[in-house]
C-alpha cells in the first residue's frame, strides 16, 4: 500500500501535512504521492462548486452542499496550492543535480563542470574536475540533512530547478560558487552569485585554481550541438 502523507504526531495536522523547518508557520505536502493526491482533491472541489451551484438553482437545499464545499476549498492551505518544496535526503547525480525521493532537482542559477570533464591545475596536472564537484556537493548535504529544495521551474527536460538549502540553513547553490564547484550562470540566476564567483576566483577556489572549459561549452563539444551558454 503506497504511503500517501507520513504520520506527524507533534504538528496535529496528519497525516496531510508536516511542518516546513525552515518556514515552521508554513505546512507541506510529505511526499510526492501526496502531492498529486492532494492536486486531485483540488481539483475535485473545483468542478464540485460549479455542479452544486447549478443543483441550488433548482433545488435551494442543495444550498448546504455548496456551503460545505467553500467551507473546505477556505480550509484548505494556500501554500497547498503553489508548487511544493521538495524535502528529503538528497543523491547526488553530479555537481548541480540531485535526487529527492526520486525527484530530479537541477540546482538553479549554477553551472557545475560535468562528472566526465577534466580541468587542469596552475601547474598542467590534470584532474577530474567534475568528479570533485560532485564529491563536494555530497559532503556539503551529508553534514546537515534532509536538504529541501524551493521550486523556481520546471526545464525542458521536466526536471524540478530550484534553489536548495541543507537542514542547518545553508544555501546549496550559493556555497557550491562560492567554494569553486560551479559557476554563476547569469542566463538563470541573473548574476545573483557573481560577487561569490568572484571571491572564489580570487582565492583560486576549485575550477579557477587552473584551466577548464565552461560546462555548458564542454557539453556542446561533447554532444555536437550549438551552445546555449
Amino acid at each position: 500500500m503506497i504511503e500517501f502523507f507520513k504520520w506527524q504526531p507533534e504538528s496535529g495536522l496528519a497525516p496531510w501535512f508536516e511542518t516546513d523547518p525552515y518556514h515552521p508557520r508554513r505546512l507541506v505536502p510529505v511526499t510526492s504521492e501526496g502531492r498529486r493526491a492532494l492536486w486531485i482533491l483540488v481539483a475535485g472541489m473545483a468542478s464540485a462548486i460549479p455542479l452544486a451551484m447549478l443543483l441550488a438553482l433548482f433545488d435551494p437545499h442543495h444550498l448546504l452542499v455548496l456551503a460545505v464545499i467553500l467551507l473546505a476549498c477556505l480550509l484548505l492551505p494556500a501554500s497547498a496550492l503553489a508548487d511544493p518544496a521538495v524535502v528529503g535526503r538528497a543523491s547526488v547525480i553530479d555537481g548541480d543535480t540531485i535526487d529527492i525521493g526520486g525527484e530530479r532537482v537541477r540546482l538553479n542559477g549554477v553551472d557545475a563542470p560535468e562528472s566526465w570533464q577534466r580541468c587542469e591545475k596552475e601547474g598542467g596536472q590534470e584532474y577530474r574536475c567534475g568528479k570533485e564537484s560532485a564529491a563536494a556537493l555530497d559532503a556539503l548535504l551529508a553534514a546537515s540533512r534532509p536538504t529541501r529544495c524551493e521550486f523556481i521551474e520546471r526545464d525542458r527536460n521536466k526536471r524540478f530547478v530550484g534553489i536548495c538549502f541543507r537542514a542547518d540553513g545553508v544555501n546549496v547553490n550559493a556555497w557550491m560558487v562560492e567554494q569553486g564547484h560551479a559557476m554563476d550562470w547569469p542566463r538563470y540566476s541573473n548574476y545573483a552569485y557573481a560577487s561569490l564567483q568572484k571571491a572564489a576566483h580570487d582565492a583560486k577556489r576549485g575550477i579557477w585554481r587552473g584551466w577548464y572549459v565552461l560546462p555548458c561549452d564542454a557539453r556542446a563539444a561533447r554532444g555536437k550541438y550549438q551552445r546555449r551558454c
